[in-house]
């Protein structure tokens, strides 16, 4: 489905797509019909494509909506309908296919009297965002701006709401400025009073250009041809005359070259080679007032209108809408097919065809770099970074917007390089060489910021301090773990106080001093001097003073036990001396042990003083006849004794064999004995105390892989 339509002397199609269809004279319309008899506003289609149906509806406009000649409101619209808005006639179609222009206007008839006289009237050329489109002007005053109350809605830099105001008084076209912010220019001039609008008028509103153009010549004779026979002789005449006077000023030097044809005349040369000269000193205002009055004298030529156009245009360079450039590039290639061979102007031309291009493809990367800067990723906002200052240094047109955008852009790398440095600085493993890259590159962002230049150098010194600290501290842990604390030394002072490894440095500090007096510790207990030895132990912390301390303090222990029962029970006594000698063997260097070497000789003295095998056989006998009577406290007091004492190991052998081939049943006995303590109160102790007669053996005289030495462990902490 589509409608077919007339603007101007072609015929135009409208398909339709979408569900609602706006058409009026309002520029926010999807069909805008350039007639004033059209309400901004004016109708709706409504096309619903699977009923394949389309409704108008007429919106309330101030001359109504026809269709085939009836006034409507609301209808469903059928193939062939003819609907006249305005002064427009549409055909609503559903036929796909191309309609032959003489069938449509057949149907459409010849415009009317009226619409003929709508198009005589000036109207302006508009060129913004949306393209180029005519305005035909009425009689009504017409405003301008970018609130939707305007007769004109244009959208762009530096337009107020209310700009500026068009009107016809005293057969003119006048325009105001509405006390706009930033003003209305007409041929780059501001205008503070009303100003009289002549054909061609370069009108600048914000960044938007709207041209005042007259009725194509086409219309006029329309005009003339429908004018009463009477009228016309004194036309006729006048044109006569007018011819008379161009052919008087042909031969008299005057141009009157037709457009498009290149200029030959040496007069006309001259004069545009005089504003060529203008333009090439940069003097567009000047040029561009010289231009228009040259242009009003040789009207026929249409290098003197474009060049009034290119005039204002370059003046406008920095402001000019990069949209308008193919606009102004066109211009150039059209003037110089006109100028022909003028060496000079060719030159110039072709300078600023070659800017043109230049500025197009800056304007490409400058685009590509707004996009690359609202990334997030360091690395595309530097390629930012670089079109940017690219632009700076060679855009003629770019290079403001491009530094204020390296500018804020330096801000934002340089922030993104401290944020990464700090992350850096401030991990639980600090890396300070990244650290310290990411501070070198946000310095190079911020030249042109003396007071954050000084914060990232300090940041910097800060990196490099610490980077130093970490190196020392290296080294000292590395010759601590090397027991060189001597060297260790050296690096930790070389570590200031108040660095990230100060804390680290005073730890490894502590080690060395605690390990010095642990080592004092263990020179006294092995001269014998165990009481002293204890004393300093009770300073330092950590296990391995506590694991000293312990042994130190059974060794003493087991020492008195000895000394005390060595008259009366010299059996028992070797017992003691023998789990010294055996706790000390354990430690090696044994021989530089005072407590060692006492115990080994009280041991082999005591041993000359009594029948050791005997003994040894008789608390052998003895174990056993505990282990029979399940007196298992006594039996691993037996057997401890006959092991202390034999030299030979036989009974030991012996012992560790019998509790090896009762492990299954002993530790099954103690957990019988632990099951009947909760139950009887008052047996608890006698039963707990069987239960840990029974661990101690297994514990003491099973092999290190037998299963239920593990168990007998466990259940023995239990308790």
């Amino acid at each position: 489905m589509r409608l077919i339509y007339k603007e101007g002397d072609r015929y135009h199609d409208y398909f339709l797509r979408s569900k609602k269809i706006s058409i009026g004279r309002g520029p926010k319309c999807d069909l805008v019909l350039f007639d004033t008899t059209v309400s901004k506003e004016h109708v709706h289609i409504y096309y619903d494509k699977e009923q394949k149906e389309a409704i108008i509806k007429d919106l309330g406009s101030s001359n109504g909506t026809l269709l085939n000649g009836q006034r409507i409101k609301e209808v469903v619209l059928e193939d062939g309908d003819i609907i006249q808005i305005g002064q427009t006639k549409m055909i609503f179609t559903t036929y796909e296919d191309k309609i032959d222009e003489e069938e449509i206007e057949q149907i459409l008839g010849a415009e009317d009297e009226q619409a003929e006289s709508a198009a005589l009237r000036p109207f302006l050329v508009i060129e913004d965002e949306e393209g180029v489109r005519n305005f035909p002007l009425g009689f009504e005053n017409i405003t301008i701006g970018y609130k939707s109350g305007n007769d004109i809605v244009i959208k762009g830099k530096g337009i107020s709401r209310f700009h500026s105001e068009i009107y016809f008084e005293d057969n003119q076209w006048w325009i105001k400025d509405l006390d706009s912010t930033n003003g209305t220019f007409v041929n780059g001039q501001k205008i503070e009073e009303p100003h009289r609008l002549e054909v061609g008028d370069q009108i600048q509103i914000g960044d938007i250009f709207i041209r005042f153009e007259i009725p194509q010549e086409k219309k006029l004779l329309q005009r003339f041809m429908a004018l009463d026979p009477k009228l016309k002789i004194p036309i006729i005449a006048g044109g006569l005359f007018l011819l008379s006077l161009i052919l008087f000023s042909l031969f008299s030097g005057q141009d009157t070259s037709q457009p498009h044809q290149k200029i030959k005349n040496p007069k006309i040369s001259k004069l545009i080679l005089k504003g060529i000269h203008y333009l090439k000193n940069e003097q567009y205002p000047k040029a561009a007032e010289y231009f228009k009055k040259v242009s009003l004298k040789y009207p026929s030529q249409e290098a003197f209108s474009l060049l009034h156009q290119i005039s204002i245009q370059l003046n406008q360079l920095d402001i000019l809408d990069f949209k308008k450039w193919d606009l102004l590039k066109k211009r150039l290639e059209k003037l110089k097919n006109l100028i022909g061979e003028n060496q000079d102007s060719l030159e110039f031309i072709e300078e600023k065809i070659e800017l043109v291009k230049r500025e197009k493809k800056f304007y490409s990367l400058y685009q590509k770099a707004l996009k690359l800067s609202d990334s997030i990723e360091l690395s595309r906002l530097e390629d930012a970074h670089k079109i940017f200052a690219h632009l700076e240094k060679n855009s003629l047109t770019l290079n403001k917007k491009s530094r204020n955008q390296r500018i804020l852009l330096e801000e934002k790398i340089s922030k993104k390089y401290i944020t990464l440095a700090k992350a850096y600085s401030n991990s639980v493993d600090p890396n300070w060489t990244k650290a310290w890259r990411c501070y070198k590159q946000a310095l190079e962002y911020v030249k042109e910021n003396p007071g954050l230049t000084t914060e990232i150098k300090s940041l910097i010194e800060e990196c490099r301090k610490e980077m130093q600290a970490k190196k020392n501290y290296e080294e000292a842990y590395n010759m601590y773990q090397k027991s060189k604390f001597a060297q260790a030394r050296k690096y930790l002072r070389r570590i200031p106080s108040d660095s990230y490894y100060a804390e680290k440095a005073r730890y490894i500090q502590k080690d060395i001093e605690n390990l010095d007096k642990l080592g004092t510790a263990l020179s006294k207990y092995r001269e014998g001097e165990g009481e002293e030895a204890l004393e300093i132990l009770e300073e330092i912390p950590g296990m391995e003073a506590l694991y000293l301390r312990r042994r130190i303090q059974t060794v003493l222990q087991w020492m008195k036990l000895a000394r005390s029962c060595r008259q009366n029970n010299p059996a028992l006594a070797r017992k003691y001396y023998k789990k010294i000698i055996d706790l000390e063997r354990k430690y090696n260097s044994p021989q530089k042990n005072y407590y060692y070497q006492t115990a080994k000789s009280q041991y082999q003295r005591l041993g000359k003083s009594f029948s050791s095998s005997a003994f040894v056989r008789k608390q052998f006998r003895a174990g056993e006849r505990a282990l029979q009577k399940q007196d298992y406290p006594a039996a691993f007091d037996a057997f401890d004794l006959a092991v202390s004492n034999d030299d030979s190991g036989q009974y030991r052998k012996k012992i560790q064999k019998k509790i090896q081939a009762l492990a299954k049943s002993l530790f099954q006995q103690a957990q019988i004995f632990l099951k009947y303590a909760k139950r009887n109160p008052n047996q608890t102790l006698k039963l707990k105390k069987l239960a840990k007669g029974i661990y101690r053996l297994l514990i003491h005289f099973l092999p290190p892989q037998h299963p239920y030495l593990k168990k007998a462990k466990r259940a023995l902490n239990k308790l």
